[in-house]
């Protein structure tokens, strides 16, 4: 009890460290979001199509829209999203078919019973301001009580999708399924594994070779297991990581974009 309420402590001082001044060994930013209305970037992922453009959202509270930014956090457009309620949305992610997949998952007080992935078309966000739904994913947990998610990422025809496992140094993967959409499903369990701290963001890089799984002190690299859909249960290595409220990861070539909710945005090589 003595050692979990240390953490406590430290993790709130984290937290709080933008707020109050950065302590001397937090990571520099690398830029901030130009545009005022990116206030707390919750999901980040790098388009397929569109060179140099990333897409963010933000958390609980604001209305269904995404935000096409370049990595140095220029503006680049704004896209209404069409059939869809921002009530937690948590997590972006992105296939090679030419879809984005905004997930409403989070669930601070674990009772929610209006879990679901969008699927949206991504568009040219230098040209169009608004995109429908293209399909809606509505889920439950196998377990009476719904954990809080905060992380998922696309892969072989599916979403997956990472707990934040409060009090408990582990995260959960489960799987929905994509080939039914607007039926609602129970998602699968697939494995899980140890983390130290809690995991708010993933990304899975563009060659499905390497998940990223994003907390507040560490980025966790995970290398897939041949023939198995266990992303948890391959090489496991951790880079240290103080940046605040992070709660955004994405790939970008061999190096990782992160974003925390003070607006700032952290290059961060996967060799540290």
């Amino acid at each position: 009890m003595i050692f979990s309420a240390v953490r406590l402590w430290i993790l709130i001082f984290l937290l709080a460290g933008t707020a109050y001044g950065r302590p001397p060994f937090f990571e520099a930013p690398d830029a901030r979001f130009e545009d005022p209305a990116v206030n707390e970037s919750s999901g980040l992922v790098k388009s397929r199509r569109f060179d140099g453009i990333f897409w963010t959202h933000n958390d609980s509270g604001d209305r269904a829209r995404i935000f096409a930014v370049t990595r140095e956090g220029r503006s680049v457009g704004t896209v209404e999203i069409a059939g869809a309620r921002n009530v937690d949305w948590e997590d972006i992610a992105i296939d090679d078919a030419g879809f984005l997949y905004l997930c409403d998952i989070g669930d601070n007080r674990n009772r929610r019973t209006d879990l679901v992935v969008y699927r949206v078309p991504e568009v040219d966000p230098r040209r169009v301001r608004a995109a429908t739904v293209a399909a809606r994913f509505p889920f439950r947990y196998p377990a009476l009580r719904s954990p809080d998610t905060e992380a998922c990422f696309f892969s072989n025809g599916a979403v997956y999708l990472l707990t934040k496992e409060h009090g408990d140094d582990e995260t959960n993967l489960y799987r929905l399924d994509l080939s039914r959409p607007e039926r609602a499903q129970v998602a699968s369990f697939i494995g899980k594994a140890k983390v130290d701290g809690l995991v708010t963001g993933a990304d899975l890089s563009p060659d499905g070779s390497r998940l990223a799984v994003l907390t507040y002190t560490a980025v966790h690299l995970f290398q897939k297991p041949g023939g198995s859909e266990n992303y948890l249960a391959g090489e496991h290595r951790r880079l240290s990581l103080l940046f605040g409220q992070a709660e955004a990861i994405a790939w970008d070539g061999e190096d990782l974009i992160i974003t925390n909710e003070s607006g700032e945005i952290l290059r961060k090589s996967i060799q540290d």
